[in-house]
């Protein structure tokens, strides 16, 4: 699936601005992917927030809402927890939830805007 430049940028810009909630970047792209229908929405970003987490630009976040103490996950937790459609909707209060911050590098990456094409 090819994934357009400006959502990756998007997104990327979303999780330097804040521990942004995977919901949260999924209702951010929609407006981005407004002639794609709903599934192909979610699985659009899904893709752009597992190539992130392998390149080294984001790392996701346990947090007990709202917005409680964060605790990395591993690579391979934030790949299961990306395909755990749960983390995909709105937490409520007190409970677990998945959220993305930018890494050092990938707030660089952004700055510069060094690139262009992911896929």
């Amino acid at each position: 699936m090819k994934i357009p430049p400006e959502l990756i940028r998007m997104l990327l810009w979303a999780c330097i601005e804040d521990y942004a909630g995977l919901w949260e970047l999924l209702w951010e792209a929609k407006s981005k992917l407004s002639d794609y229908g709903k599934n192909c929405q979610k699985s659009m970003v899904r893709e752009a927030v597992l190539t992130l987490i392998k390149m080294g630009y984001i790392t996701l976040y346990q947090c007990k809402e709202p917005y409680g103490e964060t605790d990395p996950l591993t690579i391979e937790d934030a790949v299961s927890a990306v395909d755990d459609e749960h983390n995909w909707m709105a937490p409520e209060f007190d409970r677990v939830s998945i959220r993305a911050s930018a890494t050092e590098e990938g707030g660089r990456i952004h700055e510069a805007g060094e690139f262009n094409d992911y896929n």
